[in-house]
């Protein structure tokens, strides 16, 4: 894939997470699977900013194959936020 095209794919894929995440607490893929996204304080819904941060540190790779003991990824943790059923 030529590297524009790939900053482009990137580009759309982090608005497509991020704007889906801030409006309606979850991707395509979560909806698919049954899953949203949390804050990991009081369940309740994740702010914008939340998202953004989610999304940012998301689409960094590094960040989102570090997992905890709880099974929350490195961009979960730094946004605050936590996947959850249903």
């Amino acid at each position: 894939m030529a590297p524009n095209r790939s900053w482009t794919v990137l580009a759309l894929f982090f608005a497509e997470i991020g704007i889906l995440s801030a409006l309606q607490g979850a991707t395509l893929g979560h909806r698919l699977f049954g899953i949203k996204i949390v804050r990991f304080i009081d369940g309740g819904a994740i702010t914008p900013l939340q998202a953004l941060i989610r999304s940012a540190l998301l689409v960094t790779v590094i960040f989102a194959i570090t997992f905890d003991e709880n099974g929350r990824g490195m961009h979960e943790r730094l946004s605050g936020s936590v996947l959850t059923r249903g």
